[in-house]
């Protein structure tokens, strides 16, 4: 179990690099280290199997340490998105009941404004300048235990590991439970899928209080004896001068993300050649987006689909014949298929069902949530809520979440389909398309694009004129909102729900002020 991963590694590796950070090196034995260290404190503070760790950290050395410790003793880790704000902690940290909190200074004045509505945290731990605050520890006491961890608390297969908690764009998050067996699970389906090895190196942009960072990455590599560089956050000259530098031969990324690199004005100078495999998820990644970023930096884009509670599923072939713009085949380990409205399976090849998916990383399930879990895993398959059709030779191909299909008077509407259009165009830089209410019950299409700086300006019948030459008519924007940025989601993914949200308010003024403003106006 991973209770006992680093410690495997440690004593075959025990000088190899295990993590690269701000240019600084940590090897297994250093890993393995700090570790043995912070879970003997944690022990010896009163924290047992199953009770709650929970960390609000950037990317750093002291996170990926506090997931391991937490292994180590059958603590379960909660770790907190970075990007919620005061009132998201205060409702996912009284959920996990967690007793212990670890944070950094400039993370922890969102917690000082909810201390006095956190009941259940018992012990307050921060990385550094902890006399800012008051009642708090230094994390550096916890690397100093007096006590050891030779024989840790017996972790089983089923045993709780982490909570995830999702962004919450339809409510409040759902707090997913990862096991010790699902997350060992995804990490052996990585490992076999893609051939991860000894000598391969990852770079890790996400942050990794995110699954996709965490157990994607640092799980798979550090079981195998890799190295993981580790970014304290996407940025993308940071970004394309750590591949440069540091080599790495396997990395992932959001489709935003990719499109940043494409689009930095100095991208063609990088040379990103080490890189053997480049893995795309969380969203639907524009054709003309891997077109772009395999002929600037030479290297091929491998699209694929995942979840917090399913991790990675699906994948093109990771070094053979991709087929640009679908979600490849389920990978090893998982199952998928695909169900009508009635829940009865789909066959024939190009029908649009919904995705379930089984297999050994799925989550166990939601944490004190019973209803939902029974929701949403039915006979032992995940019900994702996602829409897409399998092609003749059984790739899948993503249309749209459920939630997020238009329902156009002459047809469903996906708004992937649209934007991987409009991505064509040569200057438009970022696309969100939405559906709006038409006056009849039903939805318009409406596309909110930011323009490339370097670009001419344009208008809007261009682009509606340049979208009907590609898509059927009913498909084709009824109208083009042109913005400086668009909303997205901590993960990456253009946040709809706030579009929809700001365009029905925009719709809702705009009558208001037709029934107000004098006749002769």
């Amino acid at each position: 179990m991973l209770n006992l991963l680093l410690d495997n590694v440690a004593e075959k590796l025990p000088l190899k690099a295990a993590l690269i950070f701000e240019d600084k090196t940590y090897t297994y034995a250093d890993l393995l280290s700090c570790t043995q260290n912070l879970a003997a404190s944690l022990l010896e503070r009163g924290i047992n199997p199953r009770d709650r760790v929970a960390f609000l950290l950037p990317n750093s050395l002291e996170i990926v340490v506090c997931y391991y410790a937490c292994f180590k003793i059958g603590a379960i880790a909660v770790p907190l998105n970075i990007r919620f704000g005061a009132d998201l902690l205060k409702y996912v940290i009284n959920h996990s009941g967690a007793r212990v909190l670890i944070s950094d200074p400039e993370l922890f004045t969102q917690l000082e404004k909810i201390r006095a509505s956190l009941p259940e945290v018992e012990q307050y731990y921060v990385v550094c300048r902890h006399s800012d605050f008051g009642g708090v520890a230094p994390f550096s006491e916890l690397l100093e235990a007096t006590l050891s961890v030779d024989r840790p608390p017996i972790c089983e297969e089923s045993s709780p590991a982490a909570i995830y908690y999702t962004s919450g764009t339809t409510g409040l998050p759902k707090a997913v439970i990862h096991t010790h067996g699902s997350l060992a699970g995804a990490t052996s389906n990585q490992i076999q899928q893609i051939g991860i090895s000894a000598d391969d190196r990852t770079l890790i942009m996400f942050s990794v209080c995110y699954l996709i960072g965490f157990g994607s990455q640092v799980l798979p590599f550090h079981s195998c004896g890799g190295t993981c560089i580790l970014l304290r956050y996407f940025e993308p000259q940071l970004t394309l001068t750590a591949i440069q530098t540091y080599k790495p031969t396997k990395t992932y990324c959001f489709p935003k993300l990719y499109n940043d690199l494409v689009n930095h004005p100095e991208a063609g100078q990088y040379n990103l050649r080490s890189l053997d495999f480049c893995f795309s998820a969380g969203e639907a990644i524009a054709v003309v987006i891997q077109q772009r970023f395999n002929r600037i930096f030479g290297v091929e884009i491998t699209e694929g689909c995942g979840m917090t509670e399913l991790q990675i599923y699906s994948m093109n072939p990771p070094y053979g014949k991709k087929k640009a713009g679908s979600i490849g085949k389920p990978i090893v380990g998982m199952e998928v298929s695909l169900i009508d409205d009635s829940g009865r399976p789909i066959s024939q090849a190009g029908e649009i069902g919904e995705m379930i998916v089984r297999g050994g990383s799925m989550t166990a399930g939601y944490w004190r949530d019973p209803e939902l879990t029974a929701r949403n895993i039915v006979e032992g398959w995940f019900h994702t809520g996602d829409l897409a059709y399998k092609d003749e030779d059984d790739f899948y191909w993503f249309v749209s979440r459920k939630s997020e299909i238009i329902n156009h008077r002459a047809g469903l509407v996906s708004p992937i389909e649209v934007e991987g259009v409009l991505y064509q165009h040569p200057s438009v830089r970022e696309i969100g398309v939405i559906g709006v209410p038409d006056g009849c019950g039903a939805e318009l299409v409406q596309a909110h694009v930011v323009l490339k700086e370097s670009r001419a300006p344009i208008r809007q019948e261009q682009l509606i004129d340049f979208a009907r030459m590609h898509l059927a008519e009913y498909k084709v924007p009824d109208q083009i909102i042109f913005s400086e940025n668009l909303p997205y989601g901590p993960t990456g993914k253009i946040d709809r729900k706030t579009l929809r949200e700001n365009a029905l308010g925009q719709i809702e003024r705009q009558s208001y002020d037709s029934r107000h403003l004098p006749d002769d106006h």
